[in-house]
């Protein structure tokens, strides 16, 4: 009888602690669990919300949207904040010049082990880890940072050597740096609300054969951070979106100029930021 009270006190006692545990689990999860994004934005950065499950698109970008192009998916995309299936830089790289370097203190400090080196492979080893500056040296070496280092400057001459793998590109050179820097890019931060008497964006223009590409062009020509297409035609820009905008999830309307894109709709804006 006493062996079986034991084994009755010992049996409530382990499912007691397998319940607290159980339970202590399902707090801890709902705790942690991210919630989906309703408006856009995502990110540790921003509100720690989730775009997996978003109307908005289910990868977060490195500057905290959501969306499902290139620009969310691919390069500094937030992985624990929704999906990135993108595997390949989705940044645009640009030549900034010739730089002086030196093996004692390295003006791009991170060095990339890469075989036949060109630009593309070194720029993209770069994106893939998190960098936003690529160096080519003496042909095959490639370098990386986010900011010029160690008294490197400029240099008029002594980038000379082609890359391995591809003759018709130039490599850097001895002590010499050929260096490229990710460059600026449009992003969609999704479809916006609008009104005529509470207009999102300040400024208007008046564009033929309107595209996305063509409204961010004007907007940038005239000094803008964000460009907004609304139903099909107009073109907005601004620096701030009005506080009376929200978010909307039926921007549908063609774009004249590219059909298989969309340019707003009805009260409505393709909203970009410019970053």
């Amino acid at each position: 009888m006493f062996s079986l009270k034991v084994l009755v006190l010992c049996s409530s006692i382990a499912f007691a602690t397998a319940r607290d545990v159980i339970g202590l689990q399902v707090r801890d999860a709902a705790i942690f669990k991210r919630a989906i994004s309703t408006d856009g934005v995502c990110g540790g950065y921003n509100n720690t919300n989730t775009c997996a499950g978003s109307a908005f698109g289910t990868c977060c970008s490195l500057f905290g949207y959501c969306g499902t192009d290139p620009a969310h998916c691919g390069y500094g995309c937030q992985s624990g904040y929704g999906s990135c299936v993108v595997k390949q830089p989705a940044v645009t790289w640009a030549s900034i010049g010739c730089y002086s370097d030196s093996s004692n203190a390295r003006t791009l400090r991170t060095a990339m082990n890469v075989g036949g080196n060109t630009v593309e492979i070194c720029t993209a080893a770069c994106a893939a880890a998190g960098f936003t500056l690529a160096g080519m040296e003496f042909g095959s070496q490639c370098f990386c940072d986010n900011a010029i280092s160690n008294g490197g400057a400029e240099a008029t001459s002594g980038c000379t050597m082609a890359c391995p793998g591809n003759s018709a590109e130039i490599c850097g050179g001895g002590g010499r740096l050929s260096v490229y820097q990710v460059t600026p890019t449009w992003q969609s931060v999704g479809c916006y609300t609008d009104s005529t008497t509470a207009r999102t964006l300040s400024a208007t223009y008046n564009i033929a054969g309107n595209t996305q590409e063509k409204c961010q062009a004007a907007c940038q020509a005239g000094g803008f951070k964000y460009s907004g297409t609304e139903f099909g035609s107009q073109c907005f820009c601004g620096n701030t979106i009005a506080s009376t905008a929200g978010l909307a999830g039926d921007c549908l309307t063609p774009c004249p100029g590219d059909s298989t894109t969309k340019c707003g709709g009805i009260n409505r804006l393709s909203l970009n930021v410019y970053i």
